[in-house]
């Protein structure tokens, strides 16, 4: 089945659902940050917990800002999971020291950019799981009412399912709509991330409504020679000219998608000028 999101309105206008189906994604994810590591059940732990930080990360961007990019993690002293969801339905993520845990001192953290250009951020502390949590940060940061689902299914290193869908009451709606959405969560089936994509969108807009968007998400990568170049450039100088006076090329690898890029002492001279 392919990496798609599914947007729909539902027949009254009164609340709007997605649908994000990731599992090729979510493997991709997987593989760049654990692929090296050892088959565990604590890589397959791991693994989830990136795969439901990466389904968030779509949903809150094609919910609240679909033309931008937009960055979640989960964090906390000793380590964190972050994701990059992007317009063109590019997702990567890093898994950083020790992966977090729901519970005491784990944060959720988002950041995007609105529409007069101005960075927003918002942050709650997580909850018992990444359900519970990414439904307090739409409500507390973002004021939106909204019920969400996540799914992510990791086995032996194989990504089985990743899907995640949120339903999101518009304002001002009446007390006719909320028992309509009530209605609509009762009625899809208990392993909702076993339908087809098209047929859980329709059962949580009620049966009705109408599909607004189909778009593409795909783990991938924005790394280039160019970037790995830029990121150097903003090194202290002194530190740029220790690289040069050991007096070999330079090997980086990108901490996204583990690709390596040879910097060579000419490139790094180029810096210094």
């Amino acid at each position: 089945m392919s990496n798609r999101v599914l947007k729909g309105l539902s027949a009254g206008g009164g609340f709007r659902a997605i649908v994000v189906e990731a599992t090729e994604a979510v493997q991709g994810l997987m593989d760049a940050q654990l692929g090296a590591q050892p088959l565990s059940e604590q890589r397959d732990r791991v693994s989830e917990i990136l795969g439901q930080v990466g389904l968030a990360a779509v949903l809150v961007r094609v919910e609240m800002a679909p033309d931008q990019r937009l960055q979640l993690s989960l964090r906390t002293k000793d380590g964190s999971c972050f994701a990059d969801s992007h317009p063109d339905g590019l997702l990567r993520g890093v898994v950083s020291g020790k992966c977090p845990n729901f519970g005491e001192q784990t944060i959720l953290q988002v950041s995007r950019v609105l529409e007069d250009g101005q960075l927003h951020q918002g942050m709650v502390e997580a909850e018992t799981d990444m359900t519970a949590t990414l439904t307090q940060y739409m409500l507390q940061s973002e004021q939106v009412v909204a019920t969400v689902g996540l799914h992510v299914d990791v086995e032996g290193g194989v990504t089985k399912s990743a899907r995640g869908f949120m339903v999101q009451v518009l304002p001002g709606a009446s007390r006719e709509v909320m028992e309509e959405v009530i209605r609509a969560l009762e009625g899809i089936e208990a392993k909702w991330w076993e339908q087809h994509p098209d047929l859980l969108l329709l059962d949580l807009l009620g049966g009705a409504g109408h599909f607004t968007l189909e778009s593409e998400v795909k783990f991938g990568c924005t790394c280039n020679q160019e970037s790995v170049l830029d990121a150097l450039g903003s090194l202290n100088p002194s530190e740029i000219q220790e690289m040069i006076d050991d007096g070999e090329d330079l090997e980086m690898g990108c901490q996204y998608c583990g690709k390596s890029y040879q910097i060579t002492l000419s490139e790094l001279d180029s810096l210094m000028t």
